[in-house]
Order: structure tokens, then C-alpha cells, then sequence
């Protein structure tokens, strides 16, 4: 990724969306020198956007395949999207997300893996996968407001609708992997799965109590 250029587009495109909606950010990512692993809730269409607004780091943003076409490639890969296929274990977005942390690149991404209520009920192997080399730390992103109870997968807020960008507590790479844990072993992938949801879900059930916008209670199939 030209980290220049994608800065520039990261930039602009804050800035393009915090003059529509009002968004409000809580919380910092922590000042280090090592990569780190975005985890956000996914319940809405706006949610890749503000993700973007929980960080001024570099940072490359695992990115739908659907999303990708011959007018958005250019502009979504020069912002440092990666491309990934959801509904398959997509080998080459994890090789790309472990260059990226390798290159000192913050990686994020939405490890529900599609739209939903946005509470980490359940997580997809490839977050603990693609950090099982580097050992990032796990910073959380909790967004509220992308998506209200009844709306549709694509619905996009009102013009000057509040959304809620929180930056959680850091969760350390040491309390998720094992000692031997081995990134082919099945059952150790999902052990360390199930320990990164349960500490995202338990930051995520305190933070909802604080914030205006309550999580959908509603699936949404894609």
C-alpha cells in the first residue's frame, strides 16, 4: 500500500462523511510502534466507512468482494482495501492481511463477516488466522447506528444521523493464542476464536449501555 496516497484517500473520506452524518468517536487507539488488529461489530453499509474514524493510523480494511467493480477497484485498493471473499475461506486476503502487518500496516476488519446484529455472537477463523504470525494486538471497534431495527442490509442513515465509533480496551494477542498454538490445528483456531469473542462481546455489552443508538435486533441474511 502507498501509505501517502492512502492516507490522502483515508482523509478525504472522513471528511466527506463527517460533513453528512454526525459522528461521534470515543476512545484512542494506543500509541505503539507495532501493528495492530481493528475488530469491528458489523450491522450495517456504512460500517467499512466508519471504521476509518476510529483510527489516523495507516490501515488496510479487509473489504467485501461484492464491493469491488471495474469503477471502485482502483479507488477502494489505492485506500488500502483488501479484497476478501466472505463466504469462503479466502486464503489470499489472509496472505495479504499477514503482508500488511509484516509491513508495520495496521490491519481491519469486520470478523462477523457479514451484516448482522452487530453483537459477536458468533466470529470466522480467518481474524485468528491472519494474525496468528504477527501476534497483533486486538484493538475493538464498536459502531452503533449503521443500521436500526427493521431496516434493510443496504440502508444508509438520514442526513445528520448520529453514529457511535468506540474504541475499546486493547486485547492482548497473549491471552488469544496458546503457547503452541498451531494456525492448522482446527480445534486450536477455534479456541482461540471463541476466547477473542467472548472479551469483544463482554467489552461490547458494557459499552451499549453508554451510547444513544442501541445495536438492531434483527438479522440481516447478507
Amino acid at each position: 500500500m502507498k501509505i501517502n496516497l492512502a492516507m490522502s484517500i483515508q482523509n478525504f473520506g472522513r471528511s466527506l462523511l463527517g460533513s453528512y452524518f454526525e459522528i461521534r468517536v470515543t476512545g484512542d487507539i494506543p500509541k505503539t510502534d507495532r501493528p495492530l488488529v481493528l475488530v469491528a461489530n458489523h450491522s450495517g453499509f456504512m460500517d467499512g466507512f466508519m471504521l476509518f474514524f476510529a483510527t489516523k493510523r495507516p490501515i488496510a480494511v479487509l473489504t467485501k468482494t461484492e464491493v469491488f467493480n471495474s469503477v471502485t477497484r482502483r479507488i477502494l485498493e489505492s485506500g488500502g482495501a483488501i479484497e476478501t471473499d466472505w463466504k469462503d475461506a479466502d486464503y489470499f486476503a489472509v496472505a495479504k492481511s499477514r503482508s500488511k502487518l509484516e509491513e508495520g500496516i495496521d490491519v481491519g476488519l469486520f470478523p462477523e463477516g457479514t451484516r448482522c446484529k452487530g453483537d459477536y455472537s458468533w466470529l470466522k477463523d480467518g481474524v485468528i488466522v491472519l494474525n496468528a504470525k504477527q501476534r497483533a494486538d486486538f484493538i475493538p471497534v464498536f459502531i452503533f447506528g449503521t443500521r436500526l431495527t427493521g431496516k434493510s442490509k443496504n440502508w444508509i442513515p438520514p442526513y445528520k444521523s448520529l453514529i457511535e465509533v468506540v474504541v475499546g480496551q486493547p486485547v492482548a494477542a497473549v491471552d488469544i493464542y496458546g503457547d503452541d498454538f498451531s494456525d492448522t490445528n482446527r480445534k486450536e483456531i477455534s479456541i482461540a476464536g471463541e476466547r477473542l469473542r467472548q472479551r469483544l462481546q463482554k467489552q461490547l455489552l458494557f459499552v451499549a449501555q453508554e451510547v444513544a443508538n442501541p445495536l438492531p435486533t434483527d438479522e440481516v441474511a447478507q
